[in-house]
């Protein structure tokens, strides 16, 4: 019998798909040999390029994985009769994915060969009858790949656990600005541990790590992600000293003489370059800038509303100043974007003033809203939601189904119609949405829990001004010396 066949070559990382690993050339070899012995076509190459198959649903691995996604889609449009690979965890890592991948192909009667555990394909009209010993190699497979992982999961964080211990720095792929690695481990370069202090000192003495930045690059020190070529070989991205850098530095505990993975912390046997001292008066630093930034200043109940209008990046409010500024700009050290000054209190009368207007005629909000709106992508949004909805609902009658051939159990079912139930209930809920959008709907129920506040509005604390301002605005896009734009939700 002639099969139809689609090949399936996987990798978990990015990494083992570069162009000088062999394995997903291998996979695609093997299965392509086996194939022209037989003498069946191969009408689809499906490459996954780097993702793993460890997941629970098969819904949430064709969300993340296109690739996946792919194969998946030629089963269900009965392209093809067999699934070809070179060993079943290429296709699941666990039982779960396993036992549902299985029975979408059995529902379109097609099969899953693997090269390395070949099970010979039957004639799909027997397919069902013949689930023996086909589904216990299946099963085996997926629990045994899930065991797997488990245990080299479990290896790798007691092996890590016993290198912290033993004061070992982590084996990542960079070195932390300042050292070196070595056969011994981490030793302090001469020319970078004069800098990293100097950052300290400079902090230890109320310095804000966007003037750190721009003073270094003042002076023209090195970017540590120019001096340090990722696993590749190539440079890091934007190399120039900005706010986050400088951040990372601060807080990296490896510069008091302390080795970190994840939640375990020890002390390295690597030589400190911040003295305990230096350390807690940056600490300190740290704790009085943050007391300072604390009392809120006007305006700032609109925090996270506040978009620069030239780069779109968050505006970041400047106390000493009391204006507002582009967060981009600040982190880049002036080198990105501008610095789209804006005065607060200018901002917080124009904000006070069109959300008093919206809470006293709320038309005047629905028209706004519906100035801006998007019908034709809300229609075509709904369209694909009823889209959705419809899948969803044929998707149950499959379950349904499967069930009732014997092709899965009861405990399943169950599980796979909780699943639906809330989607299909996400689904309808999004709907409603976007249909009362279309309709020009206002939420009543919204609307009188915010009236009567348009008089009082400006006397009102903070959080209720946020409460109003975050039911009634996507965002406010600032640039300097034009008018504020308020787009409505």
């Amino acid at each position: 019998m002639i099969f139809r066949c689609v090949v399936v070559a996987a990798v978990s990382t990015r990494g083992q798909a570069a162009d000088d690993k062999a394995s997903i050339p291998v996979q695609l070899s093997e299965c392509r040999g086996f194939c022209a012995g037989r003498g069946w076509p191969v009408v689809a190459e499906v490459v996954i390029p780097g993702h793993s198959r460890d997941y629970n649903w098969l819904h949430e691995i064709i969300r993340d994985c296109p690739e996946y996604g792919e194969l998946v889609h030629l089963v269900e449009t009965d392209e093809v009769s067999l699934v070809v690979c070179r060993h079943y965890d290429r296709l699941w890592r666990t039982d779960p994915l396993r036992a549902q991948f299985v029975a979408l192909c059995r529902e379109h009667r097609c099969q899953v060969y693997s090269v390395s555990q070949p099970q010979e394909p039957v004639d799909p009209s027997r397919l069902a009858r013949r689930r023996g010993l086909r589904a216990i190699v299946e099963t085996l497979s997926g629990a045994l790949s899930e065991e797997e992982q488990e245990i080299r999961v479990a290896r790798h964080r007691a092996g890590m656990e016993r290198r912290i211990a033993a004061g070992k720095h982590h084996p990542g792929p960079t070195t932390p600005y300042g050292y070196r690695r070595s056969e011994k481990g981490l030793v302090a370069d001469a020319d970078e541990r004069h800098w990293v202090e100097w950052i300290y000192l400079q902090r230890a003495q109320g310095w804000c790590a966007s003037t750190i930045a721009r003073r270094l690059m003042g002076l023209g020190v090195p970017v540590p992600s120019a001096t340090r070529p990722s696993a590749r070989g190539h440079a890091g991205p934007n190399p120039i000293w900005c706010e986050s850098v400088v951040w990372r530095i601060l807080r990296n505990g490896v510069y008091r003489g302390l080795v970190r993975w994840g939640e375990i912390e020890g002390q390295g046997e690597h030589e400190a370059i911040v003295m305990q001292d230096l350390w807690d008066r940056v600490r300190a630093a740290d704790a009085l800038g943050r007391r300072e930034r604390a009392p809120a200043g006007p305006g700032r109940w609109l925090h996270g509303l506040l978009r620069c209008g030239h780069c779109g990046h968050a505006m970041v409010y400047v106390s000493h100043r009391a204006m507002l500024r582009c967060g981009f700009y600040l982190r880049t050290g002036g080198l990105r974007c501008r610095s789209n000054g804006v005065g607060v209190a200018e901002l917080h009368e124009f904000v006070l003033l069109r959300l008093a207007e919206a809470l006293d005629r709320p038309e005047v909000w629905v028209a706004a809203r519906a100035a801006r709106r998007d019908d034709e992508g809300l229609r075509l949004e709904l369209e694909q939601v009823e889209a959705a909805i419809a899948g969803n609902v044929a998707r149950y009658r499959q379950w349904s189904g499967a069930y009732e051939q014997g092709v899965i159990a009861l405990a399943e079912l169950v599980q796979h119609r909780a699943r639906l139930g809330q989607e299909a209930g996400d689904l309808r809920r999004r709907r409603d949405g976007l249909a009362a959008g279309l309709a020009d709907q206002v939420d009543e129920g919204e609307i009188g829990e915010l009236a009567g506040l348009a008089l009082r509005l400006r006397d009102a604390p903070d959080e209720v001004k946020s409460r109003v301002a975050m039911a009634m605005i996507e965002r406010v896009v600032l640039r300097q010396g034009e008018e504020p734009d308020i787009i409505w939700r």
